[in-house]
């Protein structure tokens, strides 16, 4: 089952047609991201309590951050879900470690049709480094 506007493809964790706007905008989940206050306990719980595998990991000293990729495959076939360790932050109040959802679709004038008519902040991701 799907919500209204949204025309499932395929298997719960691939592509996504919204149909907006006599617009057709193919849609999928690249990764959620979560903070964590422990990364190799955060790691070992999803690696080995969930099933998960640790994809890629990159440590940013400079922005003073680790990222850790994980999840039942690799993009693009499957979602994944990062964690980040931002250094010296041992933990987080409950409800305060989620970072957000990279969506992706063809254009960035698909996404920005998708979402301007919503309430809700967006920004475009600018590179690191």
């Amino acid at each position: 089952m799907t919500a209204p506007g949204l025309a499932q493809a395929g298997q719960p964790w691939q592509t996504v047609a919204l149909v907006t706007q006599n617009l057709v905008i193919t849609m999928r989940l690249l990764h959620t991201m979560l903070r964590v206050g422990n990364l190799q306990r955060s790691i070992d719980f999803y690696t080995q309590v969930m099933g998960m595998t640790l994809i890629r990991s990159t440590d940013r000293p400079e922005q003073q951050y680790t990222l850790a990729f994980l999840g039942y495959g690799r993009n693009p076939e499957h979602a994944e879900l990062e964690l980040t360790y931002n250094y010296g932050v041992e933990r987080y109040e409950l409800g305060t470690a989620y970072g957000h959802i990279a969506p992706s679709c063809a254009t960035m004038a698909a996404w920005v049709t998708l979402t301007r008519p919503r309430p809700w902040t967006q920004r475009v991701p600018a590179p690191v480094g």
